[in-house]
């Protein structure tokens, strides 16, 4: 779609993003990855050295917007949690939250834990796994199960 079409337009190479930065891309619901990849073609190429920094900081803005929104009452204890959350995380689930993709429900402290415990790029990819699967029947244990395995040394790669 939209990423093929800046490949084409010579705008950026598939050299220019590394794998974190496909990762924090494919942790966004499709649509806000759309709007960033749009807004990202519609800047002057002249004006970026660093590709994968300017779309980086365009994929944080993006998630900073949602993760100032206020969040619904929940079960658990937001405040602990995002004390326990990369920044990056938080905004990535709470992203989720705010676009009906998860309910606070949906988690309990393992999974929040795990998802602390984790390497950033790590959580936010479990979370979009997650976010690609809306028929999973228990996204704790889903979300607890794949970023344990992709946390460990060799796992899940």
């Amino acid at each position: 779609g939209e990423l093929d079409h800046i490949f084409a337009s010579r705008l950026l190479d598939r050299g220019d993003f590394d794998e974190h930065v496909i990762q924090q891309l494919s942790a966004l619901h499709p649509d806000v990855g759309l709007d960033v990849l749009e807004a990202f073609a519609s800047r002057d190429p002249s004006e970026m050295r660093n590709k994968a920094a300017v779309m980086t900081s365009m994929i944080r803005s993006r998630a900073d917007h949602y993760r100032n929104v206020p969040a619904p009452k929940h079960n658990w204890d937001a405040a602990a949690a995002k004390a326990l959350l990369a920044r990056d995380v938080q905004a990535a689930l709470d992203y989720g939250f705010q676009n009906g993709m998860l309910t606070r429900k949906d988690l309990d402290q393992r999974a929040l834990e795990t998802l602390a415990a984790a390497p950033p790029d790590v959580a936010i990819w479990g979370l979009g796994q997650l976010y690609a699967n809306p028929s999973v029947r228990n996204p704790a244990a889903y979300l607890t199960a794949s970023v344990s395995k992709r946390a460990q040394p060799h796992g899940g790669r």
